[in-house]
């Protein structure tokens, strides 16, 4: 795990952190899924690896401390290690594969890669989830700790906290402030309103699936039990159902 953190998921990592257009990605993906299928064919990548002399990505983003020099000097036990670096790049190769597969040569975003229309179209396409992902951490937790808040109130914390509106706030004018204040507390009773309706469709369209998918489970006993019913009709037909009596029966 050490030797891969450090030559494979930190490095790719920071490129995905690093600044640049989402479909730049389409060559760090192609790039890590070729290395890793270089190891695979090629045992002595395998151990260039494991000793941190050959990675698919270029030394400035290789962080090379204690850490990088403990877990990629030779030991006793580094045949069991190539073994487990082998098997482990099968896999990783997989999971890239199949996750990135629209990134990859032939793929959705690797023809559009050079588009300069598209290109602009997602220029602000982060490169990552990892925004997102704080969004929805950050939710979780006010869910958990205040079950009973409705939901503005969470959406309201949430981006205050992640707008940074605090620092906005501390440098305006006052004028500016006191106008936004009156402003804000005079539409209050829209917002809530627009928040209740939209919480009201919410539930109408979460209702739906529900009855929509109960329909669903019960429409597929319904075929397996007319399924069933045929089946035993079949057979007794055929007599090959029979009683002790050695007739047929549909009981």
């Amino acid at each position: 795990m050490g030797l891969l953190n450090k030559l494979l998921t930190a490095p790719l990592w920071r490129a995905t952190e690093s600044e640049g257009h989402i479909l730049d990605m389409c060559d760090t993906y192609s790039q890590v899924n070729s290395f890793l299928n270089e190891c695979i064919c090629d045992q002595s990548k395998v151990i260039q690896f494991a000793h941190g002399e050959l990675s698919c990505f270029s030394e400035d983003i290789i962080t090379k401390d204690d850490v990088f020099c403990s877990v990629t000097q030779h030991d006793e036990h580094d045949d069991i290690v190539y073994n487990m670096l082998h098997h482990t790049f099968i896999a990783l190769q997989h999971l890239i594969s199949r996750v990135t597969k629209e990134y990859q040569s032939g793929g959705q975003y690797s023809n559009l890669k050079n588009d300069a229309s598209f290109r602009r179209e997602t220029a602000s396409a982060p490169k990552h989830n990892k925004r997102p992902e704080r969004i929805f951490g950050c939710l979780d937790f006010l869910l958990q700790k205040r079950p009973n808040v409705n939901t503005i109130t969470n959406e309201a914390q949430i981006m205050f906290i992640f707008n940074q509106t605090a620092n906005y706030i501390d440098n305006l004018p006052k004028e500016e402030f006191d106008e936004i204040l009156h402003k804000i507390t005079s539409s209050r009773n829209d917002i809530v309103e627009k928040a209740k309706e939209r919480e009201s469709e919410k539930n109408e369209i979460l209702m739906k699936k529900q009855k929509e998918k109960q329909e669903k489970i019960e429409q597929q006993r319904a075929n397996e039990y007319k399924r069933r019913e045929e089946l035993a009709t079949t057979i007794i037909d055929a007599s090959l159902w029979q009683n002790r009596y050695g007739t047929a029966s549909r009981h």
